[in-house]
């Protein structure tokens, strides 16, 4: 059985369709319940929140398709290329994170790390790039830039094939490029 659906309610947001979502049941968590035909947040498909459990994406809440939310909450947040496990976002951002119940309040992870020093953002690739002092993430791949430097093109295949491959060898130069500059004090 359904838990959600998308609604025609949409917006654009960062050159990206998001559509509403509608409650189809009940949804008890341990402070209340969403109940039948309540409206919530916005998501890009049905593909980023689980059908099954508690997850829920609140009103002022956005996903894209790059994350993956499982039995947390998203609440006037924004979730991009990570992922929540039970954990909560109010007001705050993750990216190419992972939350395990966890919470964050009006704050930002990025990739794990707390920063101090705004990423680099690349946009419009096949994926997201992120680039901080310390870590890259690359879609859902997240490593430190020690880490990506040393990756074989079999290791980079490992994680999306071909066209990982292919990404990886048109743009590492300038990747690793903005990486050292990222890491500089």
């Amino acid at each position: 059985m359904k838990k959600f659906e998308l609604t025609n309610k949409t917006i654009v947001k960062y050159g990206r369709t998001f559509y509403r979502i509608r409650a189809l049941i009940d949804i008890q968590f341990d402070w209340g319940a969403v109940k039948k035909g309540d409206m919530g947040g916005y998501i890009e498909s049905e593909k980023v929140l689980s059908q099954e459990g508690n997850a829920w994406v609140f009103e002022n809440g956005l996903a894209t398709d790059d994350c993956v939310i499982r039995g947390g909450e998203i609440r006037g947040g924004v979730i991009w290329g990570g992922e929540i496990w039970g954990g909560v976002i109010c007001g705050g951002e993750i990216w190419g994170g992972v939350i395990r119940g966890g919470v964050i309040r009006g704050g930002e992870i990025w990739g794990g790390v707390i920063v101090e020093k705004s990423p680099f953002f690349i946009a419009g690739l096949t994926w997201l790039v992120t680039i901080t002092s310390i870590h890259i993430t690359i879609g859902c791949e997240h490593h430190t830039h020690d880490e990506w430097s040393k990756f074989n093109n079999k290791r980079i295949a490992e994680m999306g094939g071909e066209a990982a491959l292919k990404f990886w060898k048109e743009h590492k130069t300038i990747i690793m490029k903005m990486a050292k500059e990222q890491a500089k004090k």
